[in-house]
């Protein structure tokens, strides 16, 4: 099989062997569900038919909105005192690709069953980087940046309650705040102590080279998650609130 040209709309194939117009045919239907498949987004997203020109579109979630309401009073649950002055939606097509590639490689890992790939929203302070270095770059969170000696190791960490991530919020030159809910791969995950020298999930019981996908803390009153690998979190929305 030789690529021949690639489009954004057409991918023509060169089959050579037996019975090949069937091959053809097979490899085209594959390639086209797959495609399809990658460029699905969440129904609520707006002007994704800009998507494959802008790559990154961030739409600002209107207050009042239902979409406004349920992460605010999400948000609010364990930061009753913040008021949250604007929620963003970031839309960019390549992390988005990157995330979806990523959960059907857990779904096939974990046996197929949509369910287990065990996709939670969760938050994230970013400290003194600012979420625009994050959601405009090429691998999203990158835990090439993340600090040595954490509790967990070298991760992306993700917290349950926004109280938790607030002692990582990122400052503006404003006075605000701002800290992301995003969506992130769980998989598998390991329940584990604190371990300043993890740098992956350990292996599943009784085998030698299968991991877990993601590890499983609790820190200052909160369940906390972490991800060895950027392609498992996906920063959906970037919130700015202040508070006391």
């Amino acid at each position: 099989m030789k690529p021949v040209s690639k489009t954004a709309t057409l991918l023509k194939l060169q089959v050579i062997g037996f019975n090949c117009k069937n091959a053809k045919r097979h490899i085209l239907k594959t390639l086209i569900a797959h495609s399809s498949q990658l460029d699905k987004y969440p129904s609520y997203w707006e002007n994704v038919d800009n998507l494959k020109k802008q790559k990154i579109i961030v739409k600002e979630v209107f207050i009042g909105t239902e979409e406004f309401n349920k992460i605010a009073t999400q948000f609010k649950s364990t930061l009753p005192k913040a008021v949250v002055l604007k929620v963003e939606r970031i839309q960019n097509i390549n992390l988005w690709r990157q995330f979806q590639l990523e959960s059907d490689r857990i779904k096939e890992k974990l046996g197929g069953n949509p369910d287990s790939v065990n996709i939670r929203y969760a938050y994230h302070g970013t400290g003194n980087t600012p979420p625009q270095t994050i959601y405009m770059s090429e691998d999203g969170f990158n835990v090439n940046y993340c600090s040595d000696g954490s509790l967990w190791g070298k991760a992306n960490y993700f917290a349950v309650k926004s109280e938790y991530s607030h002692s990582y919020r990122h400052k503006t030159s404003k006075g605000t705040f701002q800290m992301f809910y995003a969506r992130v791969i769980l998989g598998r995950a390991k329940l584990l102590g604190q371990d300043k020298s993890l740098r992956e999930p350990p292996m599943v019981e009784g085998s030698s080279n299968v991991r877990y996908d993601s590890v499983q803390g609790f820190a200052s009153g909160s369940d906390i998650f972490m991800v060895y690998s950027n392609k498992k979190a996906y920063p959906e929305y970037l919130l700015t609130y202040k508070s006391d």
